[in-house]
């Protein structure tokens, strides 16, 4: 993890809070280089819907 931060130390970055359901969040993006938003976030909505269907709320 050190070494990754160490990388990307020069890299702009933000920061951003967002409350949901009651618990606030920060969220810092690296902006590092291209990604694809699709895959990136398909892939979140999958292990958000694996998650979902283990821990039903």
């Amino acid at each position: 993890m050190q070494q990754l931060s160490a990388e990307h130390s020069s890299a702009p970055t933000s920061m951003r809070e967002y409350e949901i359901g009651g618990k606030k969040y920060t969220v810092v993006s690296h902006y590092v280089g291209k990604k694809n938003v699709d895959n990136v976030l398909r892939e979140i909505a999958v292990k958000r819907a694996y998650s979902d269907m283990e821990n039903p709320a």
